[in-house]
């Protein structure tokens, strides 16, 4: 897939979820963006580190957990193709997440 089709996937995710937004402002925010392809085993996210943007997920899984006071990691969620993966609160917030995101 090309980047130029991974950009007009996500953007077409957004028009699902905002059908009333303009091809208009959709070309504007499709300029901003930028594709980033990840390796099994990568790590988006690593707990205790403040997210800086959000990730839609076009091909692949990502596995979210938390390593508990035992040290054992703790699954949260697998996140999947055609879905965002953000610790929303903390994002939002510009806080640390609890989660480690692996992919």
């Amino acid at each position: 897939m090309n980047l130029n089709a991974e950009i007009s996937q996500y953007l077409n995710s957004i028009k699902r979820i905002c059908p009333e937004i303009s091809k208009a402002d959709l070309s504007v925010f499709g300029k901003t963006l930028s594709v980033t392809h990840l390796a099994q085993k990568d790590i988006y996210i690593h707990a205790d580190f403040v997210q800086s943007h959000m990730v839609y997920i076009i091909t692949g899984r990502i596995r979210s957990f938390y390593v508990d006071q035992k040290g054992d990691e703790k699954t949260v969620r697998f996140i999947i193709e055609d879905d965002y993966v953000t610790h929303y609160t903390a994002f939002i917030s510009k806080k640390p997440s609890s989660y480690t995101f692996l992919c």
